[in-house]
């Protein structure tokens, strides 16, 4: 089997709004220990530091310090999502589409779109996210206001891995196809779900992808 690596550059053309249930979980677990009085912390849903616990912070290697990102799965997700419709070679790209392409970080480290534009990505900072707070609805408990972070402006590298043996270099511009697509419903909260036969969302976490040369 031949695979190879391509990255795309790719720029949020809507606010990326996220939810890291690990690091709610941790947050909850933690206030729960230290609370000596029943203040009902656990089921506190928003505020800065409840936004804040809901970031995805990429570990540092070799000495770095730690960066902001997000999961790659959820391009992974939204792709195979896209694929409906598509052919590649003649073929459904839906048949075969998710097993031929791979996520090769765990994480998508969040940069500035300009320095990305520039060649010398840079890294989003502690600064530039901002606290959503929104009513959203539970169906166990009805509607809830929750608080969240957003990255008004941001962008990111995806790398993926690429099976040639099925889909050869010549249907690359597919793949970005795909990828745009994908973009039209967007990752993280917020980002356009069809559930049955109904859409829902607020269209957040839209993005453009364009190939890395």
């Amino acid at each position: 089997m031949t695979f190879e690596e391509l990255t795309w550059l790719i720029y949020g053309r809507r606010p990326l709004m996220q939810a890291n249930p690990l690091g709610a979980l941790q947050k909850a677990e933690s206030e729960t220990k230290t609370a000596k009085t029943r203040s009902g912390i656990k089921q506190a849903t928003v505020g800065f530091d409840v936004a804040r616990a809901l970031l995805y912070e990429v570990p540092g290697e070799n000495g770095e310090p730690a960066r902001f990102g997000h999961p790659s799965q959820a391009f992974w997700s939204v792709m195979v999502a896209a694929c409906p419709g598509v052919t590649i070679g003649g073929k459904a790209a839906s048949g075969f589409f998710p097993r031929c392409v791979e996520m090769v970080e765990e994480y998508c480290t969040l940069y500035d779109p300009e320095s990305l534009t520039d060649g010398k990505p840079r890294p989003l900072t502690e600064k530039q996210w901002l606290v959503d707070t929104r009513m959203v609805w539970n169906p166990k408990v009805g509607n809830v206001l929750v608080s969240r972070p957003k990255w008004k402006e941001w962008a990111t590298l995806l790398k993926l891995l690429i099976d040639r043996d099925r889909i050869p270099a010549q249907f690359t511009d597919v793949v970005t196809y795909i990828l745009n697509e994908a973009g039209q419903m967007g990752i993280g909260c917020g980002s356009l779900r069809k559930k049955a036969a109904k859409w829902s969302g607020i269209a957040y976490g839209k993005f453009i992808a364009v190939l890395k040369e």
